[in-house]
């Protein structure tokens, strides 16, 4: 083994990591502000929503 090689691995490793998050973390903010805007639409259906949830428990608690 030679005694540079150490050295170069940690700064691939390093270089590759931040690649990998310079690719990635831009679609995760992007999702999170899709995801705020979803539940910003989706506030004035919630009532609705918590019926239609007690109503598939109950009927999945029935049919049990």
């Amino acid at each position: 083994m030679r005694i540079g090689t150490g050295l170069s691995a940690s700064a691939a490793a390093i270089v590759s990591s931040l690649a990998t998050m310079e690719c990635c973390v831009p679609l995760g903010f992007a999702a999170a502000i899709g995801a705020a805007g979803a539940s910003a639409f989706l506030l004035r259906f919630r009532p609705w929503f918590l019926v239609l949830s007690i109503a598939l428990m109950s009927a999945v608690i029935h049919k049990s």
